[in-house]
């Protein structure tokens, strides 16, 4: 994806581009839909590692887009709330759950569409497509919307050092960009709004031209054999776990 000069926030309003997302980005057999399984798979290991009690948890799903991180992580929680600028991705959000609550609005300009705080934030696909100042006003707001001793889980999907390193150098040579970030640029956006890093996940090692050439059993086993060496920073999809950094 080119550097947008766009507020990132007005890029999925248009009905043909949510219907582009929906259907093409993560159609049935597209490479994200590939990836996002193996997201689900990461998602439950932090449910497990943590101990997350669906009794407990108030769930805040940030710009949740057309609701595939809130519906399959509804019925893990207690009380889930999804948050998009875009109404026509909560109109497909809507059918795919059966007691999350929704609200269209724009959470960094008007905190007070939340008044609460919660015990488990997701952003995904947000950060990466965002503009620089977006990124910070956003994340000081989940910040604040974050409950102490809760969790934020966020991710970005286009690490600088993956397997995409050689595009981006390419691109860079005719002067145009990618969007990208290295793993110290999410980490430091976090602890820059009072966050800490507590654990980290990588996942998208293979190219996705590849993904059809392989069963996805392959996939899921070789991308977590690849994740507990270093190598899990050299992936395409970081995913950060952040607690507010309370020294």
């Amino acid at each position: 994806m080119y550097k947008s000069k766009l507020d990132y926030r007005s890029s999925h309003i248009d009905p043909k581009t949510v219907e582009n997302y929906e259907n093409s980005v993560y159609g049935k057999h597209s490479s994200y839909s590939r990836i996002w399984e193996l997201e689900k798979g990461i998602l439950l290991d932090i449910f497990k590692k943590n101990n997350l009690s669906n009794n407990e948890i108030t769930y805040l799903d940030f710009a949740c887009g057309t609701g595939r991180v809130i519906s399959f992580l509804e019925d893990k929680v207690a009380r889930a709330t999804g948050i998009d600028v875009s109404q026509n991705m909560i109109n497909l959000a809507k059918p795919k759950v059966h007691r999350s609550k929704f609200i269209v609005g724009d959470l960094i300009t008007n905190g007070s569409l939340l008044q609460q705080q919660y015990n488990l934030i997701t952003a995904f696909r947000f950060f990466l497509n965002a503009q620089p100042i977006l990124r910070e006003q956003a994340m000081e707001v989940l910040a604040r919307k974050l409950a102490s001793r809760g969790l934020l889980i966020f991710n970005i999907h286009g690490n600088t050092l993956s397997y995409r390193f050689p595009i981006v150098m390419l691109y860079r040579l005719f002067g145009k960009r990618l969007q990208q970030m290295t793993y110290f640029q999410a980490r430091n956006l976090a602890i820059r709004n009072g966050l800490k890093i507590s654990d980290y996940y990588g996942t998208g090692y293979i190219p996705k031209f590849l993904y059809p050439l392989f069963p996805h059993s392959f996939i899921a086993a070789f991308e977590k054999l690849i994740s507990k060496t270093f190598l899990k920073f050299f992936c395409l999809d970081m995913i950060f776990v952040c607690e507010k950094d309370d020294k």
